[in-house]
């Protein structure tokens, strides 16, 4: 007759498997991001399907290891692979983001970043939890609609950050080659500003979307802070309306001002600076 688990060897065998889900997603980008780096062209399609099958096998392991977290004091732990939540759903929605662009727009250019950023993370979630506990946290209202907008908001502009350093590269450091054309070459540097451009206009509106959603829970809740304590009380909530404040500028420069090209990438890397900082400082002052 076929074993009957316990309720403890029930949990402990999906630990075992959340872990090695996470180890099968982890070795997976790694493999993806070796092929994508000796830029093989004959075994796109097959690398393109792996990344979707890791992504795939990703949203099972986050979907098994949340299941099995436990609430304590309103933070969410895990007794056999503890792991920040909020780190591994960032990755993750950086994952999904690279897909809707490929799929949408066939996007190639950032699965290179997007491979590494993931199978890095998963690597090394824990060294990273214990460097900045305060930065990516268990915190359960990351489960929440109005934070996941906000990761996916994040996602997206993180997403233009490798589109902006290979425009810069191409247009400042690498010399053109004899046989390369004046035409191809702007027309390289025009898709790398497009596609940023592109990105950016995803995560305005999901940054939007996250900011009325909280507004109108707080709002519900009788639980809207006062101005002068906005920071003090949700931190995260001001680090999102300065990345859509940024946005706005950064779209508001194209379609107003016409600032393309090498302006936007520097007005674009100035903001994501900005957003850094005050992530991190966030961090080091709680």
């Amino acid at each position: 007759m076929p074993a009957i688990l316990t309720p403890i060897g029930a949990c402990r065998t999906l630990s075992i498997m959340t872990k090695n889900l996470f180890l099968a997603t982890m070795a997976s980008y790694w493999i993806c991001f070796l092929l994508r780096l000796l830029g093989s062209p004959k075994v796109t399609k097959k690398i393109v399907l792996l990344e979707r099958t890791a992504l795939l096998v990703f949203t099972a392991a986050l979907v098994f290891y949340i299941s099995k977290l436990q609430v304590i004091g309103a933070q969410l732990h895990s007794e056999t692979y503890d792991r920040p939540v909020s780190l591994l759903l960032l990755v993750w929605s950086l994952s999904v983001a690279h897909l809707v662009t490929e799929v949408v727009y066939g996007n190639q250019t950032t699965a290179l970043f997007v491979n590494f950023c993931t199978a890095l993370a998963l690597n090394l979630s824990a060294a990273i939890a214990s460097f900045f506990p305060h930065l990516f946290t268990h915190d359960l209202n990351w489960l929440s609609f109005h934070r996941l907008c906000f990761l996916f908001g994040y996602a997206f502009c993180i997403l233009a950050l490798p589109l902006v350093f290979q425009y810069f590269w191409l247009s400042c450091v690498q010399k053109p080659s004899a046989s390369e054309e004046a035409g191809a070459r702007q027309s390289r540097l025009w898709r790398l500003d497009r596609m940023a451009y592109r990105l950016v206009l995803w995560a305005l509106p999901l940054l939007t979307a996250g900011i009325i959603t909280e507004a109108l829970v707080l709002l519900e809740n009788h639980q809207l802070p006062d101005p002068a304590d906005l920071w003090r009380v949700n931190k995260e909530t001001v680090l999102a309306l300065a990345t859509w404040f940024l946005c706005g500028i950064y779209l508001h420069t194209r379609l107003f001002f016409g600032w393309k090209n090498q302006r936007s990438a520097i007005l674009y890397l100035a903001g994501l600076v900005l957003l850094l900082v005050g992530h991190f400082s966030q961090a080091v002052m709680s």
